[in-house]
């Protein structure tokens, strides 16, 4: 790990790079994307979403901010579901908007640019979608993501 990297443990776990010039930014919470029951006969999508916070603290107001948020294991492809205790899987493929039209992946961020005068928060939002059809067990299925920010 580099110097200014912090990795927080969890179902989302956070590596953060920084700082800029006196800037410093931290996350708030961890949370994780969890399918609820999934059902296999059903044969629709199911959809699922996770947010976080980073509170960013200028050292200077107005300073420039430029915060770019990427997901380290996602891949290019498929990521799997798993189900806690047992070899089950799930297909499901994430999304950086709510339409689930911008797929998330190594290859893309979500980025913000600021000039923040005080502490301010930045929600990031991560959403799901698990093909309906699939053959696995009905269950809860939770994912683990490791998230990089930097700044």
């Amino acid at each position: 790990m580099k110097a200014g990297q912090l990795v927080m443990a969890g179902l989302l776990s956070m590596a953060m790079a920084g700082p800029a010039a006196g800037m410093y930014c931290t996350p708030l919470g961890t949370a994780g994307l969890v399918i609820g029951r999934y059902q296999p006969m059903q044969m629709t999508a199911q959809d699922a979403q996770t947010s976080f916070a980073i509170e960013c603290f200028p050292s200077v107001p107005g300073e420039n901010l430029s915060l770019s948020v990427r997901l380290v294991n996602a891949g290019t492809g498929r990521l799997r579901l798993s189900q806690a205790g047992s070899e089950q899987t799930l297909a499901v493929h994430l999304y950086r908007d709510a339409a689930r039209s911008v797929p998330l992946d190594d290859q893309s961020a979500i980025r913000y640019s600021d000039r923040p005068t005080i502490p301010t928060l930045y929600w990031v939002s991560l959403y799901a979608r698990v093909p309906g059809g699939q053959d696995a067990a009905t269950g809860l299925y939770q994912l683990p993501l490791t998230v990089l920010i930097e700044y």
